[in-house]
Parts: C-alpha cells; sequence; structure tokens
C-alpha cells in the first residue's frame, strides 16, 4: 500500500489535514489563503509549513516511456492478390460455370 501510495498523487490527497489545520492557523479567509499559497507566493516564515500543502512539490511519479525506431512504423508494402491489370474482384476460376447461364439471365418481357 505504501509503494501505491508512494508513486501516485493519491499521496497528496492523504495531506488534505495539514492544509485544513494550516488554514485554521491563517486568520485569512479560504480564497485568500489559496490564492497565498497556490498562486506562487514568496518565501516567508512559514515557508517550511508551505510546504508540506498538499501539490505544493511536484510528486514523482513512475513513467515509462519507449522509443520506438521511424523503421518499425514505415507502412509495409501489401502484396495485392488482384491482377493488377485485371478489374476483377474475386478469382472464380475454381469455381464451376456449368450452371451460370441457368441462373444468371437477363429480365425477359412478357
Amino acid at each position: 500500500m505504501s509503494y501505491i501510495l508512494s508513486t501516485t498523487s493519491f499521496v497528496e490527497v492523504l495531506k488534505l489535514p495539514i492544509l485544513v489545520d494550516h488554514y485554521l492557523e491563517h486568520d485569512d479567509g479560504f480564497l485568500e489563503f489559496m490564492v497565498h499559497h497556490y498562486g506562487g507566493h514568496e518565501k516567508d516564515a512559514d515557508w517550511d509549513r508551505d510546504m508540506q500543502l498538499p501539490f505544493m512539490t511536484g510528486s514523482t511519479l513512475m513513467i515509462f516511456a519507449f522509443n520506438i525506431p521511424v523503421s518499425h512504423m514505415a507502412p509495409k508494402p501489401v502484396s495485392s492478390p488482384l491482377d493488377p491489370d485485371s478489374r476483377r474482384i474475386m478469382d472464380d476460376s475454381h469455381f464451376s460455370s456449368n450452371y451460370l447461364a441457368d441462373v444468371f439471365q437477363p429480365p425477359k418481357s412478357c
């Protein structure tokens, strides 16, 4: 559990009680407190306490990066089963054409 909390931003949520305690130490309103502490404030007497607030320091996240060479991303030529000179979509040479004349006939007028 501590490994998960130390490698994700969820550990910042656990610092919320520190935020509440530090807010109660100040006499400002909540909006003024937030602007003062999260609006890029200067170093003051309680700087160390301010740095304990959630999201004040960059959290350590595990980032994995993979470098894929461009040569592996280039499209590979696809060999077409179709004859480029032919406009036929399907090679039906392996079908028997004995019954094709009976099935496909032009419409007849009555």
